[in-house]
């Protein structure tokens, strides 16, 4: 009876020493492909980003009537920074690939975009909730709309247009989300998907 027990152990010692030989293979394959990666994106000249999809805040969305609460000073404020600054949505793209794609001298200014961007989506987050607040609800959809429509993913942004949408029976319009959620390349994207699921049945 001893000697199965024994080839068992032996049997399981050698599987597991070659599973951690080959576990450790992997890693220096993937360290090795990464460092030669990161070296040809450093040597990777510098592309034209002009032509890149910057984003524009619509000129209507500092027209909506607010009130001069500190709050939305403070997102006013925000706005009016970024109004004439380039902001792109970056979001989900390594370093690598951008200077890979654009050259590492533009990643500096890439990744300001980047951080622009970041901002603008808080900030119009911060907007909208403010006018829900103040029961412009119209004006708050317009300003969550702009935002999903520049790729963002805000949960809370997706939901507070959701929300809206089964309230007014335009389940058309979470369909729209549906799709614009499908496209992103963010990891909250399965959660926008599954909160967007809940709510595109109309109630029986």
């Amino acid at each position: 009876m001893k000697m199965p027990v024994l080839t068992s152990v032996v049997i399981f010692v050698i599987l597991l020493f070659w599973f951690i030989k080959r576990s450790a293979k992997k890693s220096r394959d993937e360290i090795e492909a990464f460092v030669n990666r990161e070296n040809e994106a450093n040597s990777t000249r510098k592309q034209p980003i002009d032509g890149l999809p910057y984003i524009k805040i619509p000129e209507e969305l500092f027209s909506i009537k607010y009130s001069d609460s500190a709050k939305m000073q403070e997102v006013m404020r925000s706005l009016n920074f970024l109004k004439d600054k380039k902001i792109l949505n970056l979001t989900g793209i390594s370093n690598t690939d951008l200077k890979l794609q654009y050259g590492a001298a533009n990643l500096p200014e890439l990744s300001e975009c980047d951080e622009r961007y970041t901002l603008l989506v808080r900030t119009l987050q911060n907007f909208a909730e403010c006018l829900l607040e103040e029961n412009s609800e119209q004006d708050a959809v317009r300003v969550l709309e702009f935002s999903v429509s520049t790729g963002c993913d805000a949960l809370r942004s997706y939901t507070l247009l959701a929300d809206y949408y089964s309230k007014t029976g335009a389940f058309e319009k979470i369909n729209e989300l549906k799709e614009k959620a499908a496209g992103l390349n963010s990891l909250t994207a399965p959660s926008i998907m599954r909160m967007l699921e809940n709510k595109s049945a109309a109630p029986n």
